[in-house]
């Protein structure tokens, strides 16, 4: 039996009757999660690598996106907070639909998740290098630009590494850093930026060539609107080094989304109303959002807020390598990946899956040697992650309809078909508009989402073909076939 101090590990007893030992540290608290959560998200990651975009594809009134896309991953992270505090476990969207549908489903998500998760780590840490090199006022080429971004992702992979303990005191101090450094802006560009602009430019998309489409810049400038709610669902993957994991997951989940929102929300309309001048020169400028701070206060404020943003860009780097690392551990686990033996190793020091950190950030490496567009390896990522999404709330939905599975711990109750219903609705619509191609770039590109997931699921069915008779075994091994695996209440019946 696992034990916190002398208190039985009530969540270490559940995770084993899932059939598996608690090996990882089960460290954190509710509000240790939450900030984690806050941190991955990371509403300054999102405005400060894809303003740009946003502002350029759909004109000043893009900022609605990002109300957009708060809807719609509010409606997923319920339905995640159903399924994750009924079943709290490390890789939790594999897990999910492993138990809801299959083991071949939930093994093709799996390597869907994996591969979308060590994309974003790369773009994230990818547009997170420039800002690096303004402090020291170096301009990057985009060679120089890859080598900023894996050193970056060779350090997250070694604060990884010394433990969940010291990882999520950074992650807190970066969610405390961001939160104040993001009210901290808001409120000098509101002072400062006072009638530059009217209200009106919020509702209008200046900036655009005349006769534009409002619905379809809209639609393009999506990708900027849900870029910052990727990660979701971290307290979900961390959940067996949560204490009282089915209880935080949904207090965590639902009130770190609303914080990113929140925050996020302000400093847009903020920045927007404080454009100075004429708004076509701030198009035209290669940093808007730059512009806009260093026009209304001065360079030096503006190195300030770099400080801020680097340290939350960084910690966002980390907590998705984290959570990754988490998900190929549980994978490994089940035996469902290459050397799985190897992968799935725990060190007894720091009790964190050491292999699968370190190969998702050689991985993240590797990755950002063939490609120079943050915006198109955003596209690509978030599309496959989107897909992973819908693939658990369209089986959740069908399980729930066929009278198969129902919340037994947390739930809201007689809303929840509604919401799920909704959530599906809202999720398919999104992602279809995140992968749709437009524009005139290489079709590569214009179809980088569709590539993309075709890609990886075409791994997952090489390996499934040629892992030899062993690998097939594990991969169609139903999980509660697993030995002194039980049957609660969240996973399917009758199957």
């Amino acid at each position: 039996m696992s034990t916190v101090g002398t208190q039985p590990d009530v969540e270490g007893q559940r995770l084993e009757h899932f059939g598996y030992p608690q090996v990882l540290h089960r460290a954190m608290s509710g509000v240790r999660a939450t900030m984690v959560n806050v941190s991955t998200s990371s509403v300054t990651t999102g405005v400060f690598t894809l303003f740009a975009y946003g502002l350029v594809t759909g004109g000043t009134s893009f900022v609605w996106t990002y109300a957009i896309g708060f809807v719609v991953l509010l409606m997923v992270v319920l339905m995640f907070s159903e399924l994750g505090s009924s079943m709290p476990i490390a890789g939790a969207l594999y897990q999910w639909n492993s138990r809801l549908v299959g083991p071949r489903y939930g093994y093709f998500t799996a390597w869907l998740y994996v591969a979308s998760q060590i994309a974003i780590v790369g773009a994230v840490a990818f547009g997170f290098a420039p800002f690096v090199a303004s402090l020291f006022n170096v301009t990057l080429s985009v060679h120089g630009q890859e080598l900023v971004a894996m050193g970056i992702v060779a350090l997250c992979t070694l604060i990884n590494l010394l433990g969940i303990v010291i990882a999520s005191e950074v992650a807190a101090i970066g969610a405390i850093a961001e939160v104040v450094g993001m009210l901290v802006l808001t409120v000098v560009l509101l002072v400062t930026g006072l009638g530059h602009q009217s209200a009106g430019v919020l509702i209008h998309q200046d900036g655009l060539p005349p006769h534009s489409s409002f619905l379809a810049a809209g639609l393009a400038a999506m990708l900027f609107g849900c870029w910052s709610y990727t990660g979701i669902e971290m307290c979900t993957d961390m959940a067996e080094e949560t204490k009282g994991a089915s209880r935080v997951i949904p207090r965590a989940g639902i009130t770190s989304l609303t914080i990113t929102f929140a925050a996020g929300m302000v400093v847009l309309i903020a920045a927007v109303l404080a454009i100075p001048g004429s708004i076509a020169k701030t198009f035209g400028s290669a940093n808007p959002l730059q512009s806009i701070i260093v026009g209304n206060t001065s360079t030096a404020f503006y190195k300030v807020i770099m400080v801020v943003v680097c340290i939350a860009v960084f910690v966002c780097t980390m907590d998705n390598q984290a959570l990754t690392a988490r998900a190929l551990f549980s994978q490994a686990r089940d035996g469902k990946f290459p050397f799985a033996r190897q992968v799935q190793h725990v060190p007894r020091s720091t009790r964190v899956p050491a292999v699968a950190i370190i190969l998702v950030g050689v991985m993240a490496c590797v990755m950002l040697l063939f490609t120079s567009a943050v915006s198109v390896i955003a596209t690509a990522s978030i599309t496959g992650l989107f897909v992973c999404y819908l693939m658990v709330i369209w089986a959740q939905l069908i399980q729930r309809l066929r009278g198969r599975w129902t919340p037994h711990v947390w739930s809201l109750g007689r809303w929840s078909l509604p919401v799920n219903v909704l959530a599906v609705g809202l999720a398919t619509a999104l992602t279809l508009n995140l992968a749709w191609w437009r524009g005139t770039a290489p079709w590569y590109d214009r179809y980088s989402g569709f590539l993309f997931i075709a890609g990886a699921f075409l791994v997952a069915g090489l390996y499934y073909m040629l892992g030899g008779a062993e690998a097939r075994r594990a991969i169609t091994l139903h999980p509660l076939d697993r030995e002194g695996a039980g049957a609660e209440g969240a996973v399917v019946h009758g199957r």
